[in-house]
């Protein structure tokens, strides 16, 4: 007997159009390719040796998202690589230059701090538009160096900031 596709209604009322919607997640679904509001990624190295977070150096701005106030929306920041041989912090920022909280901060104590970084948050913004941008800064000014890169064999990927709704 051949496999045969049957449209299926789900509960919220929203059905599949054809067998060859099959592998398509439906609007109905959590609507996923609605979820992601921004996007932003760099593609070279950035290097951060303020000494203070009011001074912390931009890494990655998002895209300016105008939220409702009621919609929890998740942040995140990946970079392939950093180098640091001073204690880095890595703080989420609105564009206006307030800082909202570190997201990692690590001690070096003697050597070198290397690796990837992914961290993320949530929070419910108020109804306005935002804009977020990822800042580091280091305990002493010979800085933290964040890798990124266009891909490829041999090479670094893109570091990034998403924001998605939670």
């Amino acid at each position: 007997m051949a496999n045969t596709y049957t449209p299926q209604t789900w509960t919220d009322g929203v059905s599949s159009a054809s067998a060859a919607r099959m592998g398509v997640i439906e609007t109905g679904v959590q609507g996923a390719w609605a979820r992601e509001l921004a996007y932003n990624q760099i593609t070279s190295n950035v290097s951060c040796t303020a000494t203070t977070e009011a001074t912390a150096n931009t890494i990655v701005t998002a895209s300016a998202v105008t939220f409702d106030g009621s919609t929890a929306a998740v942040i995140e920041f990946f970079c392939p690589n950093f180098d640091a041989s001073d204690s880095p912090t890595f703080s989420l920022f609105l564009y206006d230059g307030t800082s909202i909280g570190f997201l990692m901060q690590r001690s070096v104590t003697a050597g070198t701090a290397m690796g990837p970084i992914y961290v993320s948050r949530r929070l419910t913004p108020s109804a306005a538009s935002h804009t977020y941008s990822i800042r580091g800064d280091v305990s002493s000014g010979s800085g933290v160096s964040v890798k990124a890169g266009a891909g490829g064999a041999g090479s670094v990927v893109p570091a990034f900031i998403r924001i998605t709704r939670a």
